[in-house]
């Protein structure tokens, strides 16, 4: 029998889906590829505590910002050859959209951070 379409997971490509694969099901270190049909942002909402994580989780644009960003951070992550300063500015960028309630500004905060971690190669 086919998949039902709801529980079906759709990636970019044939590498993704295999890390995906190998990460969730504990043979390989977990790296974030979410599915490209992943609704949502990249955590939890249930969790969400500060006006900045309330504002991702409600607006749907800014969930996929935050979808983006969490594969961009993923791909600069293998690609810098400075991973402490990365997870430094990821820091600050987190406390700083933690801060933001506008979604405005929360939309400018993730497309700058997201164009940043795309640029490392």
């Amino acid at each position: 029998d086919a998949c039902p379409p709801e529980a079906e997971l759709t990636f970019a490509t044939y590498p993704e889906a295999l890390q995906w694969f190998l990460g969730k099901n504990g043979y390989a270190s977990p790296a974030y590829i979410e599915p490209l049909n992943a609704a949502g942002p990249s955590f939890e909402c249930g969790a969400a505590r500060t006006p900045g994580e309330q504002s991702v989780c409600t607006l749907p644009a800014l969930a996929i910002q935050d979808r983006m960003l969490a594969m961009a951070y993923t791909r600069a992550s293998a690609l810098s050859k400075d991973r402490q300063a990365l997870r430094s500015s990821q820091r600050t960028f987190l406390s700083a959209r933690n801060d933001l309630a506008d979604p405005v500004v929360l939309l400018a905060l993730y497309q700058s951070r997201i164009e940043l971690l795309l640029a490392i190669d």
